[in-house]
Protein backbone atom coordinates (compact mmCIF):
# COMPACT_ATOMS: atom_id res chain seq x y z
CA UNK A 1 0.00 0.00 0.00
CA UNK A 2 2.59 2.18 0.97
CA UNK A 3 4.71 1.37 -2.23
CA UNK A 4 1.96 2.24 -3.94
CA UNK A 5 1.19 5.19 -2.69
CA UNK A 6 4.44 6.84 -2.96
CA UNK A 7 3.99 5.56 -6.94
CA UNK A 8 1.03 7.50 -7.12
CA UNK A 9 2.66 10.94 -5.79
CA UNK A 10 5.15 11.49 -8.52
CA UNK A 11 2.45 11.36 -11.31
CA UNK A 12 -0.29 13.35 -9.13
CA UNK A 13 2.52 16.06 -8.15
CA UNK A 14 3.85 15.83 -11.93
CA UNK A 15 0.09 16.79 -12.93
CA UNK A 16 -0.51 19.78 -10.44
CA UNK A 17 2.72 21.31 -11.69
CA UNK A 18 2.16 20.72 -15.78
CA UNK A 19 -1.60 21.33 -15.27
CA UNK A 20 -1.37 25.66 -15.25
CA UNK A 21 1.27 25.23 -17.96
CA UNK A 22 -1.06 23.21 -20.22
CA UNK A 23 -3.77 25.82 -19.04
CA UNK A 24 -1.69 28.57 -20.15
CA UNK A 25 -1.07 27.09 -23.59
CA UNK A 26 -5.02 26.62 -23.84
CA UNK A 27 -5.85 29.72 -23.12
CA UNK A 28 -2.92 31.20 -25.52
CA UNK A 29 -4.23 28.89 -28.50
CA UNK A 30 -7.66 30.20 -27.78
CA UNK A 31 -6.88 33.67 -27.46
CA UNK A 32 -4.68 33.82 -31.16
CA UNK A 33 -7.78 31.65 -32.32
CA UNK A 34 -10.26 34.95 -31.65
CA UNK A 35 -8.22 37.37 -32.81
CA UNK A 36 -7.80 35.82 -35.87
CA UNK A 37 -11.77 35.09 -35.79
CA UNK A 38 -11.98 39.44 -35.18
CA UNK A 39 -9.57 40.48 -37.73
CA UNK A 40 -11.14 37.84 -40.85
CA UNK A 41 -14.63 39.07 -39.67
CA UNK A 42 -14.11 42.63 -39.94
CA UNK A 43 -11.47 41.96 -43.04
CA UNK A 44 -14.10 39.92 -44.71
CA UNK A 45 -17.26 42.13 -43.79
CA UNK A 46 -17.41 44.29 -46.29
CA UNK A 47 -16.85 41.56 -49.16
CA UNK A 48 -19.58 39.45 -47.67
CA UNK A 49 -22.00 42.49 -47.12
CA UNK A 50 -21.42 43.40 -51.15
CA UNK A 51 -22.53 39.62 -52.02
CA UNK A 52 -25.90 39.33 -49.80
CA UNK A 53 -29.50 39.95 -51.59
CA UNK A 54 -31.30 41.14 -48.07
CA UNK A 55 -30.53 41.37 -44.59
CA UNK A 56 -31.50 37.74 -43.78
CA UNK A 57 -28.74 36.33 -46.27
CA UNK A 58 -26.22 38.63 -44.88
CA UNK A 59 -26.64 37.20 -41.75
CA UNK A 60 -26.91 33.82 -42.05
CA UNK A 61 -23.27 34.07 -43.66
CA UNK A 62 -22.17 35.99 -40.82
CA UNK A 63 -23.19 33.42 -38.87
CA UNK A 64 -21.83 30.63 -40.29
CA UNK A 65 -18.62 32.72 -40.53
CA UNK A 66 -18.44 33.30 -36.89
CA UNK A 67 -18.89 29.47 -36.50
CA UNK A 68 -16.79 27.90 -38.47
CA UNK A 69 -13.78 30.45 -37.36
CA UNK A 70 -14.09 30.67 -33.59
CA UNK A 71 -15.35 26.64 -33.77
CA UNK A 72 -18.86 27.39 -32.12
CA UNK A 73 -21.31 24.41 -32.12
CA UNK A 74 -24.16 27.33 -32.52
CA UNK A 75 -23.95 31.03 -33.29
CA UNK A 76 -27.31 32.44 -33.70
CA UNK A 77 -28.95 35.93 -34.70
CA UNK A 78 -32.15 36.67 -32.90
CA UNK A 79 -34.76 40.14 -33.14
CA UNK A 80 -36.58 40.85 -30.12
CA UNK A 81 -40.52 41.01 -30.63
CA UNK A 82 -42.94 43.91 -29.39
CA UNK A 83 -45.73 41.29 -28.71
CA UNK A 84 -47.57 39.51 -26.53
CA UNK A 85 -45.36 36.75 -25.52
CA UNK A 86 -41.82 39.29 -25.73
CA UNK A 87 -40.33 36.78 -28.19
CA UNK A 88 -36.96 36.66 -29.41
CA UNK A 89 -37.64 35.73 -33.47
CA UNK A 90 -34.60 33.39 -34.87
CA UNK A 91 -33.68 35.68 -38.09
CA UNK A 92 -30.38 33.87 -39.07
CA UNK A 93 -28.49 30.75 -37.27
CA UNK A 94 -25.39 28.11 -37.97
CA UNK A 95 -23.51 25.08 -36.35
CA UNK A 96 -23.67 21.86 -36.08
CA UNK A 97 -26.50 21.72 -33.44
CA UNK A 98 -28.43 24.70 -35.12
CA UNK A 99 -31.50 22.73 -35.68
CA UNK A 100 -31.82 23.24 -31.58
CA UNK A 101 -31.95 27.14 -31.64
CA UNK A 102 -35.28 26.75 -33.56
CA UNK A 103 -36.31 24.77 -31.52
CA UNK A 104 -36.16 25.88 -28.35
CA UNK A 105 -37.90 29.58 -28.06
CA UNK A 106 -36.74 32.60 -26.10
CA UNK A 107 -38.63 35.00 -24.83
CA UNK A 108 -36.69 38.60 -23.89
CA UNK A 109 -39.53 38.69 -20.74
CA UNK A 110 -37.59 35.99 -18.85
CA UNK A 111 -34.82 38.90 -17.73
CA UNK A 112 -37.09 39.69 -15.08
CA UNK A 113 -36.54 36.33 -13.31
CA UNK A 114 -32.98 36.18 -14.36
CA UNK A 115 -32.99 33.36 -16.62
CA UNK A 116 -31.58 33.18 -20.21
CA UNK A 117 -28.66 35.23 -21.41
CA UNK A 118 -30.70 36.40 -24.37
CA UNK A 119 -33.60 38.25 -22.38
CA UNK A 120 -30.76 39.90 -20.03
CA UNK A 121 -29.00 41.34 -23.35
CA UNK A 122 -31.84 43.09 -24.65
CA UNK A 123 -33.33 44.36 -21.54
CA UNK A 124 -29.92 46.02 -20.17
CA UNK A 125 -28.12 46.41 -23.31
CA UNK A 126 -24.98 44.60 -22.23
CA UNK A 127 -23.82 41.06 -22.63
CA UNK A 128 -24.61 38.04 -20.07
CA UNK A 129 -22.90 34.34 -20.21
CA UNK A 130 -24.19 31.50 -18.42
CA UNK A 131 -20.89 29.25 -18.43
CA UNK A 132 -21.97 25.84 -17.70
CA UNK A 133 -25.38 23.80 -18.53
CA UNK A 134 -25.06 21.41 -15.44
CA UNK A 135 -24.74 24.41 -12.96
CA UNK A 136 -25.70 28.14 -14.33
CA UNK A 137 -29.33 28.98 -12.92
CA UNK A 138 -29.81 30.32 -16.59
CA UNK A 139 -30.37 26.86 -17.69
CA UNK A 140 -32.78 25.86 -15.28
CA UNK A 141 -35.21 23.49 -16.62
CA UNK A 142 -33.30 23.58 -19.72
CA UNK A 143 -29.78 21.34 -18.86
CA UNK A 144 -31.02 18.19 -21.05
CA UNK A 145 -31.69 20.28 -24.22
CA UNK A 146 -28.44 22.81 -23.38
CA UNK A 147 -26.10 19.58 -22.90
CA UNK A 148 -26.78 18.64 -25.90
CA UNK A 149 -25.61 21.62 -27.64
CA UNK A 150 -22.56 22.44 -25.42
CA UNK A 151 -21.99 23.84 -21.81
CA UNK A 152 -21.81 27.35 -22.01
CA UNK A 153 -23.96 30.42 -23.52
CA UNK A 154 -23.45 34.19 -24.36
CA UNK A 155 -25.75 36.70 -25.92
CA UNK A 156 -24.35 40.22 -27.17
CA UNK A 157 -26.34 42.92 -27.99
CA UNK A 158 -26.30 44.41 -31.66
CA UNK A 159 -26.38 47.91 -31.43
CA UNK A 160 -26.25 51.03 -33.33
CA UNK A 161 -25.47 54.43 -31.31
CA UNK A 162 -28.30 53.77 -28.89
CA UNK A 163 -30.86 51.70 -30.91
CA UNK A 164 -30.82 47.96 -30.00
CA UNK A 165 -31.29 45.93 -33.34
CA UNK A 166 -31.03 42.06 -31.94
CA UNK A 167 -28.59 40.24 -30.27
CA UNK A 168 -25.49 37.95 -31.17
CA UNK A 169 -25.81 34.34 -29.17
CA UNK A 170 -23.36 31.77 -29.06
CA UNK A 171 -22.99 28.32 -28.17
CA UNK A 172 -19.47 26.25 -26.81
CA UNK A 173 -18.86 23.50 -25.63
CA UNK A 174 -15.75 24.65 -23.42
CA UNK A 175 -17.49 24.67 -19.74
CA UNK A 176 -15.84 28.38 -18.40
CA UNK A 177 -16.11 29.95 -21.88
CA UNK A 178 -16.72 33.13 -22.71
CA UNK A 179 -14.03 35.16 -20.21
CA UNK A 180 -13.91 38.94 -20.33
CA UNK A 181 -11.55 38.60 -23.53
CA UNK A 182 -13.72 36.41 -25.27
CA UNK A 183 -16.92 38.53 -24.49
CA UNK A 184 -14.34 41.78 -25.44
CA UNK A 185 -13.88 40.42 -28.80
CA UNK A 186 -17.29 39.38 -29.32
CA UNK A 187 -18.40 42.54 -28.29
CA UNK A 188 -16.64 44.25 -31.01
CA UNK A 189 -17.98 41.30 -33.70
CA UNK A 190 -21.49 42.03 -32.64
CA UNK A 191 -20.09 46.03 -32.99
CA UNK A 192 -19.65 45.70 -36.87
CA UNK A 193 -22.86 43.75 -37.15
CA UNK A 194 -24.84 46.60 -36.86
CA UNK A 195 -22.73 48.78 -38.93
CA UNK A 196 -23.44 46.15 -41.34
CA UNK A 197 -27.25 45.62 -40.87
CA UNK A 198 -27.36 49.77 -40.36
CA UNK A 199 -25.72 50.10 -43.95
CA UNK A 200 -27.87 47.39 -45.35
CA UNK A 201 -31.42 49.00 -44.06
CA UNK A 202 -29.87 52.79 -45.28
CA UNK A 203 -28.78 51.29 -48.74
CA UNK A 204 -32.10 50.06 -49.50
CA UNK A 205 -33.68 53.18 -48.24
CA UNK A 206 -31.89 54.75 -50.73
CA UNK A 207 -33.27 52.57 -53.38
CA UNK A 208 -36.40 51.82 -52.71
CA UNK A 209 -36.67 56.22 -52.93
CA UNK A 210 -34.66 55.93 -56.38
CA UNK A 211 -37.35 53.48 -57.90
CA UNK A 212 -40.20 55.67 -56.38
CA UNK A 213 -37.93 58.86 -58.05
CA UNK A 214 -37.81 56.24 -61.37
CA UNK A 215 -41.63 55.73 -61.34
CA UNK A 216 -42.38 59.70 -60.31
CA UNK A 217 -40.52 60.44 -64.23
CA UNK A 218 -42.46 57.43 -65.56
CA UNK A 219 -45.94 58.83 -64.85
CA UNK A 220 -44.58 62.18 -65.70
CA UNK A 221 -43.27 61.46 -68.80
CA UNK A 222 -46.70 59.47 -69.50
CA UNK A 223 -48.43 62.55 -69.31
CA UNK A 224 -46.14 64.88 -71.04
CA UNK A 225 -46.67 62.76 -73.44
CA UNK A 226 -51.06 62.89 -73.24
CA UNK A 227 -50.29 66.97 -73.17
CA UNK A 228 -48.65 67.39 -76.35
CA UNK A 229 -50.57 64.74 -77.76
CA UNK A 230 -53.94 67.14 -76.72
CA UNK A 231 -52.09 70.31 -78.76
CA UNK A 232 -52.39 68.64 -81.82
CA UNK A 233 -55.65 68.01 -84.02
CA UNK A 234 -56.82 64.86 -82.60
CA UNK A 235 -59.72 62.95 -81.94
CA UNK A 236 -61.20 61.82 -78.55
CA UNK A 237 -60.67 57.94 -79.51
CA UNK A 238 -57.62 58.92 -80.72
CA UNK A 239 -56.47 60.63 -77.42
CA UNK A 240 -58.12 57.96 -75.60
CA UNK A 241 -55.58 55.21 -77.83
CA UNK A 242 -52.99 57.40 -76.32
CA UNK A 243 -53.45 57.17 -73.25
CA UNK A 244 -54.68 53.35 -73.40
CA UNK A 245 -50.98 52.44 -75.07
CA UNK A 246 -49.18 54.82 -72.48
CA UNK A 247 -50.68 53.07 -69.37
CA UNK A 248 -49.87 49.34 -70.60
CA UNK A 249 -46.58 50.41 -71.12
CA UNK A 250 -45.47 51.51 -67.98
CA UNK A 251 -42.97 48.88 -66.89
CA UNK A 252 -43.47 48.73 -63.31
CA UNK A 253 -47.37 48.48 -63.40
CA UNK A 254 -47.74 45.08 -63.07
CA UNK A 255 -51.10 44.58 -65.43
CA UNK A 256 -51.92 42.40 -68.24
CA UNK A 257 -51.46 44.19 -71.49
CA UNK A 258 -54.49 44.45 -72.64
CA UNK A 259 -57.33 47.08 -71.27
CA UNK A 260 -60.07 49.31 -72.65
CA UNK A 261 -60.98 53.20 -72.40
CA UNK A 262 -65.15 53.91 -72.17
CA UNK A 263 -66.55 57.25 -73.07
CA UNK A 264 -70.20 58.82 -72.29
CA UNK A 265 -72.21 59.11 -75.27
CA UNK A 266 -75.10 60.20 -76.58
CA UNK A 267 -77.34 58.56 -74.40
CA UNK A 268 -77.13 59.40 -70.04
CA UNK A 269 -75.48 57.23 -67.88
CA UNK A 270 -74.11 54.58 -70.38
CA UNK A 271 -70.69 53.77 -70.87
CA UNK A 272 -69.48 53.06 -74.69
CA UNK A 273 -66.18 51.31 -75.39
CA UNK A 274 -64.15 53.28 -77.83
CA UNK A 275 -60.78 51.83 -77.96
CA UNK A 276 -59.35 48.96 -76.63
CA UNK A 277 -56.37 46.52 -76.40
CA UNK A 278 -55.88 43.06 -76.88
CA UNK A 279 -59.63 42.05 -76.13
CA UNK A 280 -61.33 39.23 -77.47
CA UNK A 281 -64.41 39.89 -79.87
CA UNK A 282 -66.07 38.40 -77.06
CA UNK A 283 -65.99 40.61 -74.48
CA UNK A 284 -65.91 43.59 -76.92
CA UNK A 285 -69.41 42.57 -77.90
CA UNK A 286 -70.37 41.82 -74.50
CA UNK A 287 -68.78 45.06 -73.07
CA UNK A 288 -69.85 47.53 -75.95
CA UNK A 289 -72.08 49.49 -73.63
CA UNK A 290 -72.42 48.90 -70.14
CA UNK A 291 -74.67 50.93 -68.23
CA UNK A 292 -74.04 53.20 -64.96
CA UNK A 293 -74.04 50.74 -61.78
CA UNK A 294 -73.55 47.86 -63.93
CA UNK A 295 -70.52 45.69 -63.55
CA UNK A 296 -67.22 46.68 -61.90
CA UNK A 297 -66.78 49.56 -65.40
CA UNK A 298 -70.68 51.12 -64.29
CA UNK A 299 -70.25 51.04 -60.61
CA UNK A 300 -66.95 53.18 -60.86
CA UNK A 301 -69.43 55.61 -63.39
CA UNK A 302 -72.17 55.90 -60.86
CA UNK A 303 -69.97 55.64 -57.47
CA UNK A 304 -67.43 58.15 -58.59
CA UNK A 305 -64.40 56.05 -57.33
CA UNK A 306 -61.83 53.21 -58.75
CA UNK A 307 -62.97 49.79 -58.05
CA UNK A 308 -61.00 46.94 -57.98
CA UNK A 309 -60.95 43.10 -58.07
CA UNK A 310 -58.16 40.34 -57.24
CA UNK A 311 -60.72 37.48 -59.15
CA UNK A 312 -64.68 37.67 -61.08
CA UNK A 313 -66.18 38.39 -58.15
CA UNK A 314 -70.45 39.03 -57.76
CA UNK A 315 -69.89 42.39 -58.64
CA UNK A 316 -68.27 41.14 -61.80
CA UNK A 317 -71.86 41.10 -63.72
CA UNK A 318 -70.96 40.75 -67.18
CA UNK A 319 -69.44 37.53 -67.56
CA UNK A 320 -70.01 34.74 -71.07
CA UNK A 321 -69.03 31.15 -71.53
CA UNK A 322 -65.39 30.73 -71.03
CA UNK A 323 -64.17 33.64 -69.82
CA UNK A 324 -60.88 33.07 -68.03
CA UNK A 325 -60.77 34.29 -64.33
CA UNK A 326 -58.89 38.07 -63.82
CA UNK A 327 -59.30 41.15 -61.72
CA UNK A 328 -59.87 44.54 -62.55
CA UNK A 329 -58.21 48.57 -61.56
CA UNK A 330 -61.65 50.40 -63.05
CA UNK A 331 -60.96 54.06 -63.43
CA UNK A 332 -63.23 56.38 -63.36
CA UNK A 333 -62.48 59.74 -65.81
CA UNK A 334 -63.80 62.19 -63.96
CA UNK A 335 -63.46 66.20 -63.22
CA UNK A 336 -65.46 68.37 -60.97
CA UNK A 337 -67.84 65.32 -60.62
CA UNK A 338 -68.72 65.02 -63.73
CA UNK A 339 -68.01 61.83 -65.67
CA UNK A 340 -66.66 61.49 -68.37
CA UNK A 341 -65.75 57.52 -68.94
CA UNK A 342 -63.71 54.75 -67.37
CA UNK A 343 -60.30 53.44 -67.63
CA UNK A 344 -60.59 49.00 -67.36
CA UNK A 345 -57.31 47.33 -67.18
CA UNK A 346 -57.12 43.86 -66.32
CA UNK A 347 -54.75 42.28 -63.56
CA UNK A 348 -54.13 38.42 -63.12
CA UNK A 349 -56.21 36.56 -60.67
CA UNK A 350 -54.90 36.80 -57.07
CA UNK A 351 -53.27 40.22 -57.60
CA UNK A 352 -53.02 42.47 -54.46
CA UNK A 353 -54.27 46.54 -54.61
CA UNK A 354 -51.11 48.11 -54.98
CA UNK A 355 -51.75 51.62 -53.46
CA UNK A 356 -49.11 53.48 -56.12
CA UNK A 357 -50.17 51.28 -58.90
CA UNK A 358 -54.04 52.95 -58.14
CA UNK A 359 -52.71 56.30 -57.96
CA UNK A 360 -50.70 56.26 -61.64
CA UNK A 361 -53.97 55.13 -63.21
CA UNK A 362 -55.90 57.94 -61.30
CA UNK A 363 -53.67 60.41 -61.97
CA UNK A 364 -53.60 59.41 -65.93
CA UNK A 365 -57.46 59.04 -65.99
CA UNK A 366 -57.67 62.60 -64.22
CA UNK A 367 -55.56 63.78 -66.74
CA UNK A 368 -57.38 62.45 -69.43
CA UNK A 369 -60.89 64.12 -68.02
CA UNK A 370 -59.44 67.14 -67.76
CA UNK A 371 -58.21 67.21 -72.29
CA UNK A 372 -61.61 65.90 -72.92
CA UNK A 373 -63.55 68.39 -71.32
CA UNK A 374 -60.86 71.62 -71.87
CA UNK A 375 -57.71 71.39 -73.97
CA UNK A 376 -57.68 74.80 -73.84
CA UNK A 377 -57.35 75.35 -70.18
CA UNK A 378 -54.04 75.58 -70.14
CA UNK A 379 -53.93 76.81 -66.20
CA UNK A 380 -55.40 73.67 -65.44
CA UNK A 381 -53.16 71.85 -66.99
CA UNK A 382 -50.26 73.42 -66.11
CA UNK A 383 -50.97 73.49 -61.84
CA UNK A 384 -51.33 69.53 -62.42
CA UNK A 385 -48.15 69.31 -64.08
CA UNK A 386 -46.99 71.52 -61.12
CA UNK A 387 -48.31 69.13 -58.42
CA UNK A 388 -46.74 66.55 -60.43
CA UNK A 389 -42.86 68.48 -60.31
CA UNK A 390 -44.15 69.29 -56.44
CA UNK A 391 -43.82 65.42 -56.52
CA UNK A 392 -40.85 64.78 -57.93
CA UNK A 393 -39.19 67.45 -55.59
CA UNK A 394 -39.85 65.63 -52.96
CA UNK A 395 -38.77 62.28 -53.98
CA UNK A 396 -35.26 63.97 -54.69
CA UNK A 397 -35.24 66.01 -51.55
CA UNK A 398 -35.74 62.53 -49.70
CA UNK A 399 -33.39 61.12 -51.52
CA UNK A 400 -30.60 63.93 -49.98
CA UNK A 401 -32.50 63.73 -46.74
CA UNK A 402 -31.26 59.71 -46.43
CA UNK A 403 -27.87 61.18 -46.99
CA UNK A 404 -27.98 63.83 -44.46
CA UNK A 405 -29.18 61.33 -42.20
CA UNK A 406 -25.79 59.71 -42.10
CA UNK A 407 -23.88 62.41 -42.49
CA UNK A 408 -25.37 65.12 -39.31
CA UNK A 409 -22.31 67.17 -39.54
CA UNK A 410 -22.73 68.39 -43.01
CA UNK A 411 -26.95 68.56 -42.66
CA UNK A 412 -28.01 71.22 -45.02
CA UNK A 413 -25.16 71.36 -47.63
CA UNK A 414 -26.90 69.73 -50.23
CA UNK A 415 -29.70 71.97 -50.25
CA UNK A 416 -27.18 75.13 -49.74
CA UNK A 417 -25.17 74.05 -52.70
CA UNK A 418 -27.87 73.45 -54.30
CA UNK A 419 -29.37 77.65 -54.00
CA UNK A 420 -25.92 79.14 -54.69
CA UNK A 421 -25.34 76.90 -58.33
CA UNK A 422 -29.14 77.69 -58.96
CA UNK A 423 -27.82 81.75 -58.28
CA UNK A 424 -24.70 81.20 -60.42
CA UNK A 425 -26.77 79.80 -62.84
CA UNK A 426 -29.48 82.64 -63.21
CA UNK A 427 -26.84 85.13 -62.84
CA UNK A 428 -24.71 83.75 -66.03
CA UNK A 429 -28.64 83.77 -67.36
CA UNK A 430 -28.75 80.53 -68.69
CA UNK A 431 -32.05 79.36 -70.39
CA UNK A 432 -34.51 78.44 -67.39
CA UNK A 433 -34.28 74.39 -68.10
CA UNK A 434 -30.79 74.21 -67.45
CA UNK A 435 -31.20 76.50 -64.59
CA UNK A 436 -33.65 73.94 -63.02
CA UNK A 437 -30.97 71.14 -64.07
CA UNK A 438 -28.18 72.86 -61.71
CA UNK A 439 -30.76 73.09 -59.17
CA UNK A 440 -31.59 69.29 -58.84
CA UNK A 441 -28.48 68.13 -59.53
CA UNK A 442 -27.48 70.41 -56.24
CA UNK A 443 -29.79 69.11 -54.07
CA UNK A 444 -28.64 64.93 -54.54
CA UNK A 445 -25.01 66.25 -55.28
CA UNK A 446 -24.01 63.70 -52.61
CA UNK A 447 -26.07 61.18 -52.73
CA UNK A 448 -23.32 58.67 -53.19
CA UNK A 449 -22.10 59.07 -49.45
CA UNK A 450 -24.98 56.24 -48.89
CA UNK A 451 -22.41 53.98 -49.80
CA UNK A 452 -19.32 55.23 -46.98
CA UNK A 453 -19.36 54.36 -43.67
CA UNK A 454 -20.71 56.95 -41.61
CA UNK A 455 -17.34 56.79 -38.99
CA UNK A 456 -15.71 58.17 -42.08
CA UNK A 457 -17.96 60.69 -42.55
CA UNK A 458 -17.94 61.61 -38.83
CA UNK A 459 -14.49 61.26 -38.48
CA UNK A 460 -13.39 64.64 -36.64
CA UNK A 461 -9.60 63.49 -37.54
CA UNK A 462 -7.74 64.21 -40.56
CA UNK A 463 -8.62 60.84 -43.03
CA UNK A 464 -6.46 58.14 -43.84
CA UNK A 465 -5.28 57.76 -47.41
CA UNK A 466 -7.72 55.03 -47.47
CA UNK A 467 -10.62 56.87 -46.24
CA UNK A 468 -10.01 59.44 -48.53
CA UNK A 469 -10.16 57.18 -51.70
CA UNK A 470 -13.17 55.35 -50.04
CA UNK A 471 -15.20 59.40 -49.89
CA UNK A 472 -13.60 60.46 -53.11
CA UNK A 473 -15.53 57.25 -55.07
CA UNK A 474 -19.13 59.25 -53.66
CA UNK A 475 -19.44 61.04 -57.18
CA UNK A 476 -19.14 57.47 -59.10
CA UNK A 477 -21.45 55.74 -56.13
CA UNK A 478 -23.92 58.95 -56.95
CA UNK A 479 -24.01 58.14 -60.57
CA UNK A 480 -24.67 54.51 -60.28
CA UNK A 481 -27.88 55.31 -58.01
CA UNK A 482 -29.35 57.53 -60.15
CA UNK A 483 -27.81 56.64 -63.64
CA UNK A 484 -31.22 54.43 -64.55
CA UNK A 485 -33.66 57.55 -63.54
CA UNK A 486 -34.90 59.17 -66.53
CA UNK A 487 -34.41 62.70 -66.25
CA UNK A 488 -35.04 65.44 -68.66
CA UNK A 489 -31.66 66.36 -67.98
CA UNK A 490 -28.27 64.45 -67.76
CA UNK A 491 -28.31 64.60 -63.72
CA UNK A 492 -26.27 61.68 -62.76
CA UNK A 493 -23.43 62.52 -65.12
CA UNK A 494 -23.45 65.78 -63.62
CA UNK A 495 -23.30 64.54 -60.01
CA UNK A 496 -20.79 62.06 -61.33
CA UNK A 497 -18.38 65.43 -62.59
CA UNK A 498 -18.73 67.90 -59.77
CA UNK A 499 -15.32 66.91 -58.36
CA UNK A 500 -13.48 67.52 -61.75
CA UNK A 501 -11.26 70.55 -62.20
CA UNK A 502 -10.57 72.17 -65.28
CA UNK A 503 -6.94 70.61 -65.49
CA UNK A 504 -7.73 67.09 -64.95
CA UNK A 505 -6.58 67.05 -61.23
CA UNK A 506 -10.51 65.96 -60.09
CA UNK A 507 -12.01 62.62 -59.72
CA UNK A 508 -13.67 60.32 -60.78
CA UNK A 509 -12.74 60.64 -64.53
CA UNK A 510 -9.92 63.21 -64.73
CA UNK A 511 -11.62 65.28 -66.89
CA UNK A 512 -10.19 68.44 -68.51
CA UNK A 513 -12.14 71.92 -69.29
CA UNK A 514 -13.73 70.78 -72.61
CA UNK A 515 -15.57 67.21 -71.20
CA UNK A 516 -16.65 68.62 -68.16
CA UNK A 517 -20.47 69.89 -68.56
CA UNK A 518 -21.21 73.45 -67.42
CA UNK A 519 -23.65 72.41 -65.00
CA UNK A 520 -20.88 70.35 -63.05
CA UNK A 521 -18.76 73.30 -63.42
CA UNK A 522 -20.82 74.96 -61.49
CA UNK A 523 -22.06 72.56 -58.97
CA UNK A 524 -18.11 72.52 -58.25
CA UNK A 525 -17.57 76.05 -57.96
CA UNK A 526 -20.45 76.40 -55.09
CA UNK A 527 -19.36 73.22 -53.52
CA UNK A 528 -16.54 74.45 -52.71
CA UNK A 529 -18.00 77.79 -51.53
CA UNK A 530 -20.49 76.24 -49.38
CA UNK A 531 -17.81 73.55 -47.70
CA UNK A 532 -15.21 76.32 -46.85
CA UNK A 533 -17.82 78.72 -45.49
CA UNK A 534 -19.22 75.85 -43.28
CA UNK A 535 -17.80 73.83 -40.18
CA UNK A 536 -16.82 70.26 -40.45
CA UNK A 537 -15.83 67.81 -37.93
CA UNK A 538 -12.33 68.35 -38.30
CA UNK A 539 -11.89 72.29 -38.70
CA UNK A 540 -13.67 75.17 -37.77
CA UNK A 541 -15.91 77.38 -40.85
CA UNK A 542 -12.85 79.38 -42.75
CA UNK A 543 -15.33 81.94 -44.04
CA UNK A 544 -16.55 83.11 -47.44
CA UNK A 545 -14.02 85.20 -47.68
CA UNK A 546 -11.48 82.27 -48.01
CA UNK A 547 -13.20 80.20 -49.86
CA UNK A 548 -13.96 83.23 -52.28
CA UNK A 549 -10.31 83.95 -52.66
CA UNK A 550 -9.58 80.05 -52.99
CA UNK A 551 -11.59 79.95 -56.33
CA UNK A 552 -10.55 83.44 -57.32
CA UNK A 553 -6.94 82.39 -57.16
CA UNK A 554 -7.31 79.28 -59.68
CA UNK A 555 -9.51 80.47 -61.52
CA UNK A 556 -8.66 79.05 -65.13
CA UNK A 557 -6.72 76.37 -63.38
CA UNK A 558 -9.13 74.30 -61.61
CA UNK A 559 -12.47 76.20 -61.48
CA UNK A 560 -14.37 78.14 -64.85
CA UNK A 561 -13.63 81.38 -64.95
CA UNK A 562 -16.91 82.66 -66.16
CA UNK A 563 -18.41 80.38 -63.42
CA UNK A 564 -16.54 82.27 -60.40
CA UNK A 565 -16.85 85.56 -61.61
CA UNK A 566 -20.75 84.98 -61.61
CA UNK A 567 -20.06 83.67 -58.24
CA UNK A 568 -18.38 86.68 -57.19
CA UNK A 569 -20.72 88.90 -58.42
CA UNK A 570 -23.39 87.75 -56.34
CA UNK A 571 -21.62 87.95 -53.07
CA UNK A 572 -20.10 91.28 -53.75
CA UNK A 573 -22.39 93.14 -55.67
CA UNK A 574 -25.80 91.90 -54.97
CA UNK A 575 -25.12 90.65 -51.38
CA UNK A 576 -25.68 87.03 -51.84
CA UNK A 577 -25.42 85.07 -48.46
CA UNK A 578 -24.98 81.05 -47.60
Amino acid sequence: MESAARQKRPRGAARVSEAPERVTRKRAKRSKRLLELLRTFIRTLSETASKATDEVSLLDALCQQIAQLGGYRGVWIGYPQDDAGKTVRVVARAGEDSEYINSTPVSWGDAAGGRNPVATAVTTGKAAVARNACSDSFFDGRQNEAMKLGYSSAAVPIMHNDDLLGTLNIYSVEPGAFDAEEIAIISEIAANLAYAIHNLRTQAIGEAKAQALQQSYEVQAALNSLLKLALEDTTCEELAQKALDVILSLPWLKIEPRGSIFLTGSTPDVLEMRVEKGLDDALKTTCARVPFGRCLCGKAASEKRLQFTSTLTPEHEITYEGMVAHGHYCVPIILDDRVFGVLNTYVKEGHQYDEQEAEALTTIANLLAMIIRHRSVQEELLRHQQKLRAAMQSAVEALASAVEIRDPYTSGHQQRVARLATAIAEEMQLPLDQIEAVRIAGIIHDVGKLYVPTDILNKPGRLSDIEFSLIKQHSEMGYEIIKNVDFPWPIAEIVRQHHERLDGSGYPGGLKDGEILLEAKILAVADVVEAMSSHRPYRPALGTGVALEEIARNSGRLYDPEVVKACWRLFYEKGFKL
